[in-house]
């Protein structure tokens, strides 16, 4: 049996999980990038390059990204259901060619969800909105969304690097 250390009774501690998803995606951390650093800088036709010996791409990494903020709002909340913007879900297309218009506008997706995200959990920690999950699957969802994207914060940067030299 694995050693727990939080108590699993205990209140959500929201302005630690909203502070996470803040480092994970916007607000500087001691870890280096975060996903929206990571993005900066980066153009249509190098976002759209496969990596050699990789399947995705660092444009589908970015729609992936926004998707997972959009899916545990919704998981939070039930709002905003059947509202994502792009046709699909966890791992979608990207455009069959580099579009330099349609990467900035998935970069800006990625920022509007990461924001929806974080003003729903505003909206749950001053009691205005009800989570439709108990308490333990809130830290959960909201931990495991600022850790999946500081792992793809660090796939992308690794893969700039890697197109760079390719």
């Amino acid at each position: 049996m694995v050693k727990m250390w939080r108590d699993p009774k205990a209140s959500v501690g929201w302005d630690s999980l909203i502070a996470s998803i803040e480092m994970a995606y916007m607000r500087g951390a001691w870890h280096g990038k975060n996903l929206n650093s990571a993005l900066k800088g980066i153009d249509a036709a190098t976002a759209h390059r496969a990596v050699p010996g990789r399947t995705k791409t660092i444009w589908q990494i970015t729609l992936h990204s926004a998707y997972w903020c959009y899916r545990v709002r919704v998981l939070l909340t039930g709002i905003g259901k059947r509202s994502f913007p792009r046709k699909g879900s966890d791992w979608l297309e990207q455009p069959e060619h580099p579009d330099p218009e349609q990467w900035k506008a998935d970069v800006a997706l990625v920022r509007e969800e990461y924001v929806k995200l974080l003003d729903a959990l505003v909206e749950l920690r001053e009691g205005r909105i009800k989570a439709i999950v108990p308490d333990d699957e809130v830290e959960y969802l909201i931990s495991g969304t600022a850790f999946h994207a500081i792992y793809h914060a660090s796939q992308i940067s690794q893969f700039r690097l890697m197109l760079k030299d390719a």
